[in-house]
């Protein structure tokens, strides 16, 4: 109590030596050393470090002290720091999944998400797939967590496509000769020529009629030609008038 108090007795009297007390000083954002030394001028003693993994502050720096800034507290208390830590390492998670598309699909292109525990979708993977009626897709994913919950695949071709890969590659399985008309920086265009070639071997990727050459056809009884969806129609009927031309030459 302050000094002329009427006290009882029985009531205990606490006393502070000048200097014997401090306010625990702020070294939050402080490198961990430096913070240190600082309490320990002030006769504080850093019994602990509690690392914190965290993005927010830089690794090594002071996040929190205990007991907090501006505490009055006695020489020779313990403080505990907390300090920021790195963030929590990137699990390399290997996935290698096979699955099975339905025969009559020349070609695929695929899609794979991952379906994270929340229930939300994150896609990892978006491209070709071997045109097989069994496929594997094998990718390395960064995950903050190890373990994959649940990676599902989606085969992305349109049925238009689909359809027109299969008319397509009917024709070409009894066809001598196959001429495909289309731009060749197509990534659609350049799948359905391969559709092509797959069943007819003599099958040539052509944009103009002045690319066709005779000798592809020498012996060949049956010519077929098919053309890219954007390929226009008088592009085509430009390359079947030449091929006619050559049949009667």
């Amino acid at each position: 109590p302050e000094a002329g108090s009427w006290i009882s007795p029985a009531d205990g009297v606490t006393l502070e030596i000048s200097g014997s007390s401090v306010d625990v000083p702020d070294v939050v954002d402080k490198p961990a050393d430096q913070a240190t030394a600082e309490l320990d001028a002030l006769g504080l003693k850093v019994t602990a470090r509690v690392y914190y993994p965290s993005g927010d502050g830089t690794v090594g720096n002071v996040m929190n002290i205990s007991p907090a800034v501006g505490t009055r507290v006695l020489r020779g208390s313990d403080v505990t720091l907390t300090l920021y830590a790195a963030p929590p390492d990137v699990y390399m998670t290997p996935v290698d999944v096979s699955f099975a598309v339905k025969t009559d699909e020349p070609t695929a292109t695929v899609r794979a998400v991952l379906v994270e525990e929340d229930g939300t979708e994150e896609e990892v993977y978006s491209g070709e797939a071997a045109p097989t009626s069994s496929m594997r897709l094998a990718l390395t994913l960064e995950r903050a967590t190890p373990g994959v919950r649940e990676l599902r695949v989606f085969n992305t071709v349109c049925s238009a496509t689909l359809q027109r890969q299969c008319a397509a590659a009917e024709l070409a399985s009894r066809s001598d000769a196959m001429v495909f008309v289309g731009g060749k920086n197509s990534g659609n265009t350049r799948r359905l020529f391969l559709v092509c070639r797959e069943r007819c071997d003599n099958t040539h990727h052509i944009e103009t009629p002045g690319e066709l050459n005779p000798t592809w056809f020498a012996g060949a009884g049956s010519i077929g030609v098919t053309a890219g969806a954007s390929t226009p129609a008088d592009q085509v009927a430009g390359v079947v008038e030449r091929l006619e031309e050559i049949s009667h030459d």
